[in-house]
C-alpha cells in the first residue's frame, strides 16, 4: 500500500511525498513515523539550499522516493536531477512530483557509476537497499558515468 505523507516538521518547507508500505523501505518508515529522514543530513542540506542563488543545480543520486529532491524543489534551485533505477521508487517519485505541481525535477531512470554500461542489480525487500553486483541476475539497469551527467 502506498501512502501520501505531508512533510511538515518545522525545519523543512512543507511538501507531500508518496511512500511505500513501511515494511518495504527505511525511508518510508522514517517519514511515516518521524516525518523526517536522516535528520542531521536533512538539516545540513537545508542550510546549503538556503544559500542557493540563481542558476543552481541539485543532483540526487540514488533518489529513492525523492525525499531530498522534493525538499530541494522548495528552495531556489533551477534544475534538479533525480537518478533512480528502481521502478517502484520511480513511480512514487513521479507521483509526488505531480501531486506537488513541481516542474524543475527531471527523473532519470538510471543508476550512476564509473562507466556507461548495463549493470546487474540485487533486489532487497527494502527498496532503498538494492545494489549493483558482478553476478548475473534477472534485474539490470542502465548506468551512466558520473562525468557524463
Amino acid at each position: 500500500m502506498n501512502n501520501l505523507v505531508h512533510i511538515n516538521n518545522g525545519f523543512v518547507k512543507p511538501f507531500f511525498i508518496y511512500i511505500h508500505d513501511i515494511n518495504r523501505g527505511i525511508v518510508s518508515k522514517s517519514l511515516q513515523q518521524y516525518n523526517v529522514y536522516e535528520k542531521d543530513t536533512t538539516l545540513i542540506v537545508i542550510e546549503l539550499l538556503k544559500q542557493a542563488s540563481s542558476n543552481n543545480v541539485f543532483v540526487d543520486i540514488g533518489a529513492n522516493i525523492g525525499y531530498y529532491s522534493l525538499m530541494a524543489a522548495q528552495y531556489n534551485i533551477d534544475k534538479i536531477y533525480a537518478f533512480e533505477p528502481i521502478k517502484p521508487n520511480i513511480n512514487l517519485l513521479k507521483n509526488s512530483i505531480e501531486h506537488n505541481n513541481i516542474t524543475n525535477i527531471e527523473v532519470i531512470e538510471k543508476c550512476v557509476g564509473d562507466s556507461d554500461s548495463n549493470v546487474y542489480m540485487i533486489e532487497s525487500r527494502n527498496l532503498g537497499g538494492c545494489s549493483v553486483t558482478n553476478q548475473v541476475t534477472n534485474n539490470y539497469c542502465e548506468c551512466i558515468q558520473f562525468d557524463n551527467i
